[in-house]
């Protein structure tokens, strides 16, 4: 008798160990992505989309920094962020499972492919907008085909 409650909590502890060493819910950077071309920006975002639909509870964040003279290169990467989504989903996925974020200014143009559990903050500044502001240097001149 002595042997099969010995054997059964030995049993019951493997099955605790089990079930929580699979709980690892933690904030982790998957990908760090600089200038890069099209085909390995598509093949890391797929690597982090298939991570977070296999992280049960997490959201996926895409944090982009970049320069300030450089506005329309982060706005084409988040706007190729949103396709990736796209065709990956064929839908709108759900809204907080993958979250945009504009970074804010740095030297060089980054994205981080972050995961993070929904139930703690991100490491990072979420509340940031971008200046969409555009500098005139020159004139400009505008023509008018509809009078020729």
């Amino acid at each position: 008798m002595k042997k099969v409650i010995i054997a059964f909590i030995f049993i019951i502890f493997v099955c605790f160990q089990i079930c929580f060493a699979q709980d690892d819910s933690k904030v982790a950077l998957v990908d760090k992505i600089g200038l890069t071309n099209c085909c390995d920006f598509g093949a890391r975002l797929d690597n982090w989309f298939i991570t977070v639909t296999n992280t049960p509870d997490s959201a996926g964040y895409a944090v982009i920094r970049g320069p300030k003279n450089n506005l329309l290169q982060r706005i084409s990467y988040k706007e190729m962020i949103f396709g990736q989504l796209k065709l990956r989903f064929d839908e709108k996925p759900e809204k907080q499972d993958f979250i945009v974020v504009e970074g804010e200014l740095a030297d060089d143009l980054n994205i981080e492919l972050w995961i993070v559990p929904k139930n703690s903050p991100p490491p990072f500044e979420t509340k940031t907008k971008w200046d969409y502001s555009l500098e005139l240097n020159k004139n400009l001149l505008y023509y008018d085909s509809a009078n020729d």
